[in-house]
């Protein structure tokens, strides 16, 4: 039963982060790039994760990140606890970019454009079916929690916003302040694998490592670098669209 419920946390945390490793890390801050396999599944995860799949959604995201580094913790941030409660940082009730403001802030960037699998899973609005049926294939009855978990993705990317800016923690591994009010919360670190390094990230947005003294672990970018090894994963120096603004600080009202 342990292993069981050990494997059940490895799914749910390789499931989470390959969308993250997908359209953050990948995508929006260029540290990498994913072997088209890799990028079939962080799709698969969100087609089987979110309550309704849009062909053009990775621009969208990319769009509202840009956005979220550029001016953190202000009222242009789309991600800020600062200016929109919990409950509508879940339900994602908050102000929608407009398509120029998207236009501008995707320029510079590449792979955005939706794909002929993006259109077909788009049409196709039955993964979360495909998902259950997947876990009860592998944890039989127990699978159905995992399944909701899964499922709970866009609510946990919600509270996860939430906490990294709201939750005490620590700035930046080098105490300097950032462009905003990011923290290092190592709770979260079971699901998020590195991303709870939240501070040291906005520090430095271009790191692949978001651990940066000996005693942070970031276990995404090592798994990262092992999947590399066997060919899935290229690091190499891409250009960076979106700049280190940590010098644009604007305490929030």
């Amino acid at each position: 039963m342990t292993l069981e419920f050990v494997a059940m946390w490895l799914f749910l945390v390789i499931f989470t982060n390959l969308k993250w490793w997908y359209i953050h890390r990948s995508l929006s801050h260029r540290q990498f790039t994913l072997h088209p396999s890799l990028v079939v599944l962080a799709k698969l995860v969100v087609w089987t994760s979110q309550p309704r799949y849009y062909s053009d959604w990775v621009r969208t995201w990319v769009a509202v990140h840009v956005e979220h580094h550029k001016h953190s913790d202000t009222e242009r941030d789309l991600h800020s606890p600062y200016y929109s409660s919990l409950r509508d940082m879940i339900a994602s009730r908050r102000r929608r970019l407009t398509p120029e403001e998207i236009e501008n802030n995707t320029k510079g960037f590449q792979d955005l454009d939706p794909t002929p699998l993006d259109r077909w899973l788009e049409q196709w609005p039955v993964g979360q079916w495909v998902l259950l049926a997947l876990c009860l294939l592998l944890f039989q009855w127990w699978g159905i929690l995992l399944w909701a978990a899964c499922r709970g993705l866009k609510m946990w990317h919600g509270v996860f916003n939430w906490i990294t800016h709201r939750a005490p923690g620590w700035n930046n591994s080098d105490r300097k302040p950032s462009n905003d009010r990011a923290r290092n919360v190592p709770l979260i670190g079971l699901l998020y694998a590195g991303e709870h390094l939240h501070g040291n990230h906005h520090r430095w947005p271009h790191r692949s490592n978001f651990g940066v003294t000996w005693w942070e672990f970031d276990f995404s970018y090592w798994l990262l670098r092992a999947l590399g090894l066997v060919g899935l994963v290229k690091f190499e120096r891409l250009p960076q669209p979106i700049p280190n603004t940590q010098l644009r600080y604007v305490p929030p009202s």
